[in-house]
This record gives structure tokens, sequence and C-alpha cells, in this order.
């Protein structure tokens, strides 16, 4: 089997990443991860992995040798199933089918196709033609089968949702000399109440809102900093958006870190702006360390989160808001320590990476027996 997909060290490659790896271990796929262009810190985690994986070596803007090498490995490896990640994966993969015909076409989509496009009239025509050269369509949460079978009804029958899901294993783990050992990094007070992030510095994530939010968070808890991991295209604006506030003191930007299990326990909450979502993998995580939450009221996050059940809620774009949450996280120890308790125990029933595995597994395999019944 081959995993396409950009490769943009989102939630997306992650998940193709890990899966990946678990197949491989199963003994019964042998799966490759092939990214249209070269992503340095994913191949890292790739062959750290021991992950087969390679690069298209996709040249800026439309390339159309791309269908045909993806074509020539199906062929040349026997490739079963193509399973792509995103809109450029899906198109060349539909191409390449005019070279090579025999491999079965999944695709997956992990957030509306609206929400990320400046032409979505566009992008709905394309879809209307690529969708019908798959053979199956999957979804990763409940409300995006919802909106993609309503959207294409000829989809209708061909969608499956298999929620994100993550290793739980490593949020036991509490070696408490690391985790002060990275705290003390932020070279912050002992005192300090720390926020946390945990996502790639883009337009959908909505880093401004959060550090606006600051402004409320500053102004109730004075030893409260907020803590940004994770690289983009908009760390520079972000950063100078702090000086502009006048609240640089109070905002840490740690760049792409690896140690996010450790880096979770260390925020006494984490907060997440998202404009929208499909199912965040960052979100999850935070919810399986036992650290309280405050999201954005959008798809994909209240899916996860219920309002004063195991987080708390607050409008997008809504920057005194979300920090009146985050306030009420920081000084209410109960309600912080009640929610964040419920959080954990719905991740570990129902978003543990091994029971997705297991629904991949099946998924692939009932796959598999179709096309050797075709």
């Amino acid at each position: 089997m081959l995993i396409i997909g950009s490769m943009d060290m989102g939630g997306a490659e992650m998940l193709a990443a890990r899966l990946a790896e678990e197949l491989n271990r199963s003994l019964l796929f042998s799966v490759s991860v092939c990214a249209l262009e070269d992503r340095g810190e994913l191949r890292k985690i790739l062959m750290a992995n021991g992950t087969p994986h390679l690069s298209l070596g996709k040249k800026p803007g439309k390339d159309f040798s791309i269908p045909a090498k993806i074509a020539r490995r199906a062929r040349d490896e026997r490739i079963d199933i193509i399973h792509t990640h995103g809109q450029g994966p899906l198109l060349y993969a539909c191409l390449a089918k005019l070279f090579y015909r025999e491999n079965l076409l999944v695709h997956s989509e992990h957030i509306k196709f609206e929400v990320e496009t400046s032409s979505p009239k566009k992008i709905f025509l394309y879809n209307s033609v690529l969708y019908r050269f798959i053979d199956s369509f999957l979804s990763i949460t409940a409300h995006l089968e919802q909106y993609y079978s309503t959207k294409f009804p000829f989809l209708k029958g061909k969608i499956t949702t298999i929620t994100n899901g993550i290793n739980i294993d490593q949020f036991n783990e509490k070696d408490e000399k690391i985790v002060d050992s990275a705290r003390e990094s932020y070279h912050v007070a002992k005192n300090a109440k720390i926020i946390g992030n945990i996502s790639v510095l883009r337009d959908q994530k909505d880093h401004a809102s959060l550090i606006r939010a600051m402004q409320t968070v500053i102004h109730h808890v004075p030893e409260a900093v907020l803590v940004i991991a994770g690289d983009g295209p908009l760390r520079d604006k972000l950063e100078r958006l702090t000086y502009e506030l006048a609240i640089q003191d109070s905002i840490m930007f740690l760049g792409y870190r690896k140690d996010v299990a450790t880096l979770l326990r260390t925020f006494d909450v984490f907060a997440l702006t998202s404009l929208f979502e499909g199912l965040s993998l960052c979100l999850l995580e935070a919810a399986a360390s036992g650290t309280p939450i405050v999201a954005t009221d959008v798809e994909g996050n209240n899916e996860l989160i219920t309002n004063n059940v195991n987080g708390l809620l607050a409008p997008a774009k809504s920057p005194e808001e979300i920090g009146f949450k985050i306030v009420e996280l920081l000084t209410n120890i109960e309600l912080a320590k009640d929610l964040s308790e419920r959080g954990k125990q719905i991740v570990f029933e129902k978003f543990n990476q091994a029971t997705m595995v297991k629904r991949y597994m099946q998924f692939y395999s009932s796959m598999m027996e179709r096309k050797n019944v075709s």
C-alpha cells in the first residue's frame, strides 16, 4: 500500500506516519509513505520509525510528471491500494490511473474543502470529477461524513468514518524530572501559570486571537505566560504582534518540538483557537495528558469538547472571551481538575490509537477482499 500526502507536518501527515508504522509492524501490510515534496522533519520521523518513504520531487505549481511517477511505482511494486490525503495528491493519483489501473484508490479528507481555498466553486467542480475515480472515501469525523455525503451525493455508500486516535501509552509515563526540566527551560518564574499551544503557525489556527487573549489573562493573572510550540509561515508576524501589544515578555515561541507529551504536562491550560478543524490530534493529546482545555467552539473542536463537561469552549475570533475562559481555569482549580479528568477518560475510551489502527486494518482488509473478488 502507498500513502500519498503533501507532508506539511500537520495532523494529517503525522497520522499517516503513525498509521504506516503500526501497519508495517503488524506484518499484514507493507506500507510506504510518499510525499509530493521533501519535508525534512517528517522524513526524520519516518526514518526513525523504519517506514519506507520517498519524495516525488514535485516542482512548484502543477507538475504533470508526478502521475507517471506514481503509476510507475504502483506498477513496479504491485501496489494494491493507494491512499491519498489532500487535494493535490488526489489529483495526481487520479491522473496516474491513466497509466496504471490495477490499484484501488482510497481518499481521506481531514477538513471541509471550502474553508481552505479561495476558489471553493472551482474546487467543488474538480472534486465532482475526481471523487468519481475513487473506490472509497474516508472521513475522520461524523460532521465531515455528513458534509461530504451532502455535497457529493454520489459518495453515499462509499464513505467510511474512522476517527483519529493517539498513542495513549506515552501519556501514562510521568517522569516528573523530565517535566520539571522542560518547564525550567522556559526561564519563567516558578509560580508562573503556563498557557500552552502546539500547532502549525498558519491562519487556520488563529494564534493572533490567542495572543490578544493574553492581554485579558495577564490583567487578571499577572504571572501567566503563553508558550507556543510549532512553526510556520506566520511566525514573524505573530512575534511582531506581541511587541505591538507590549506583552512580548509573556509570550514564548519554541519552534517545532518533538517532545509533545512532555510539553503538555508543563502547561496549566492548553488553548486551541482554531477557526476550523477536522479533529485535532493535539487536542486529543492535550486531553489525554490531563491538561485542562480551552478551545474555540467550531466543528471538530466541539465534537470532542463539550462545554463545562471536559473543557471550556469560547467563540472563535473572540480574544476577550477566550481570555476569560483561560482565567476561569487558572483560578478555579477544582473546575480545571474535574474537566481534565473527564477529558482524559473520554480520549482513553474513544480515541486511542490501538482502536484506530484496528479499524484501519479491517477497512484495508475489506478493500483487499473486494479487489481480489473483482
